[in-house]
């Protein structure tokens, strides 16, 4: 990936926080419920398992950008960005055409109330206008192997 598609997708997630804020629930705990202890809110799992049902590489890559984006959630301050680059670059080698329009769903899903839409935007105001160094390839991208998980 380019270093314009990082500039931009930081912006595009600023953009859809300031979204988020004005149509946020605010009565949930910023950390949610995680039964299992995964680091993927079980609302988020619900919905991954659903929606990627048919996948099991997407579900594998969409489960990893849910971590990175519940630890933006609870730590916005300190967290780092490579682990989140790495999540958004797996989605684009495992589903190229469909990366951006599932990353969208999947703020949009992990930022549902006042305050973890304000912890995303925190975060991304962070990065905002930073240049990083991506992942080269799928296997230094992805926190699974693609090939193993069909």
């Amino acid at each position: 990936m380019k270093t314009w598609h990082y500039i931009f997708l930081a912006l595009l997630v600023l953009v859809a926080g300031l979204f988020l804020l004005r149509q946020c629930n605010s009565t949930e705990s910023l950390e949610g419920v995680d039964s299992n202890r995964d680091g993927v809110r079980d609302d988020l799992e619900k919905l991954i398992d659903e929606k990627y049902a048919s996948d099991p590489n997407i579900r594998s890559a969409v489960r990893q950008l849910a971590k990175t984006l519940q630890e933006s959630i609870l730590h916005p301050e300190t967290v780092d960005a490579k682990p989140g680059l790495f999540a958004i670059t797996c989605l684009y080698y495992v589903t190229p055409q469909q990366a951006s329009e599932i990353i969208d769903t999947l703020q949009a899903a992990a930022g549902n109330t006042r305050a973890r839409a304000s912890a995303l935007i925190r975060e991304s105001a962070k990065f905002n206008g930073k240049i990083f160094e991506g992942a080269g390839s799928r296997e230094e991208a992805c926190a699974f192997d693609p090939a193993l998980v069909k």
